[in-house]
């Protein structure tokens, strides 16, 4: 089942004054739901007389923006995405130290590194005791972050499950489960946008 869009339409309250092309004051949102920036303060400066008729023509029509909040599941998903990103550019961290360390041996493993294989050939080099315990360390660290990252995506696998926009966007080549679940997540709704212009733009 989809979750219903939660969005906001601010109550403006407007102290404004206008005085040789100058614009100062506060445009304030009145509502009673939290949001993220209440109000938009306007400081002594000139403004731009296109930007001004836009503004104040919007105020006039009442056709101020609506102020978008994603739904509480969209937002921890995307908090697990952003998670999941993290450990894997640690994970890498790692990787690339161990690669220095069996480079600094002439051992190159390059995508082995890691691998049954690669671990093997690693736990054969002959290297001072203080290098051993950093590759031992590291390695363990490695397996852990793995653990972690894959403890997230199964996750992440059971929130696409049931989701048919998911589902739909991985027939397309190229895109993945993380690539559809970023895209659904904080594009939703996507009518939300005039058109694909914008949506590039948000993006």
């Amino acid at each position: 089942m989809v979750p219903p869009v939660q969005a906001v339409v601010p109550k403006v309250h407007t102290e404004l004054a206008l005085v040789d092309g100058t614009l100062t004051g506060t445009i304030r949102n009145d509502s009673t739901v939290k949001l993220e920036k209440p109000a938009i303060v306007l400081g002594p400066g000139r403004v731009d007389d296109a930007a001004l008729r836009e503004l104040l023509d919007l105020l006039l029509h009442d056709e101020f923006p609506a102020l978008f909040r994603y739904p509480p599941e969209s937002r921890e998903l995307l908090r697990q995405l952003r998670y999941r990103h993290k450990l894997v550019k640690l994970r890498t961290a790692v990787a690339n130290s161990l690669h220095a360390l069996a480079i600094n041996c002439g051992l190159s493993l390059r995508a082995q590194l890691l691998t049954s294989g690669g671990r093997k050939q690693l736990q054969e080099l002959r290297l001072s005791a203080i290098a051993q315990q950093q590759r031992d360390e590291l390695l363990s660290l490695a397996d852990e972050l793995s653990q972690r990252i894959l403890t997230v995506e199964q996750w992440l696998k059971e929130q696409a499950k049931s989701d048919v926009r998911v589902r739909r966007l991985r027939t397309h080549p190229g895109v993945g489960l993380l690539t559809s679940l970023c895209l659904v997540h904080t594009l939703q709704p996507v009518s939300r946008f005039r058109n694909s212009r914008k949506v590039v733009a948000y993006a």
